[in-house]
């Protein structure tokens, strides 16, 4: 990764950040957001611009972080997130709620690489949690480390896994952050993973969302 940022000006670099929506508020509108941590790159100090390429040096939250895994799932358009889908009037009609912001941040060709990467991540020898058989799963996990004011450094961990499926025709993504677990095993992994595998396979079957590459039986509800 820091091969790779030394290609772009720390200028562009800060840029991708922002068009992703890191350092701002999601604009959720929830009380008490907070838009996480970017200094501008007049500030970054010696070696920042290479830690930032592996996400040290960076404070978001996990709405924020959940958006940059939809916006590779969406073919490289961020929409910004939103919780309302309208609402109701008084006698019963649906409003729909005002069309969320979006943006192009990757091209199409960009974002397919990045879901091709990401589905190797299930594979590898991590654990099974990634994999849920019938769904091409595209995930990662994270480990951070925790800055500690009370100290001014760096003490504990938080623990996530991230990921996107079906992998082929994306519909849902689950982000899962566990903030300073206490286990021994604080990576990601170990500590995320587990809800993540409960969460998305609870969630494929509520949608119905069928297995990659299945069709939707035909049922025939009424006689001939």
């Amino acid at each position: 990764m820091v091969q790779v940022v030394q290609h772009v000006s720390p200028q562009v670099q800060y840029q991708y950040f922002r068009n992703f929506g890191i350092g701002e508020p999601t604009g959720l509108g929830l009380p008490g957001e907070s838009g996480g941590i970017l200094t501008p790159p007049q500030q970054w100090w010696g070696d920042q611009r290479y830690t930032l390429a592996f996400g040290q040096g960076v404070d978001i939250t996990a709405v924020q972080l959940a958006s940059v895994y939809s916006t590779i799932a969406n073919g490289g358009v961020r929409v910004a997130p939103t919780i309302v889908a309208g609402a109701t009037d008084g006698h019963g009609g649906f409003i729909p709620a005002k069309p969320p912001q979006q943006q192009r941040v990757l091209q199409p060709r960009t974002s397919a690489q990045f879901l091709r990467m990401l589905q190797w991540v299930p594979k590898l020898d991590i654990g099974p949690w990634g994999l849920i058989p019938g769904y091409a799963i595209a995930a990662k996990t994270g480990t951070a480390q925790r800055s500690d004011l009370a100290c001014g450094c760096l003490r504990g961990y938080n623990s996530s896994y991230v990921g996107i499926a079906p992998a082929g025709n994306p519909q849902l993504v689950v982000a899962v952050i566990v903030e300073n677990p206490r286990s021994a095993d604080y990576y990601g992994n170990a500590v995320a993973g587990p809800v993540f595998n409960e969460v998305m396979k609870f969630a494929l079957q509520t949608l119905k969302i069928p297995p990659t590459g299945g069709k939707t039986p035909y049922v025939r509800l009424t006689a001939p």
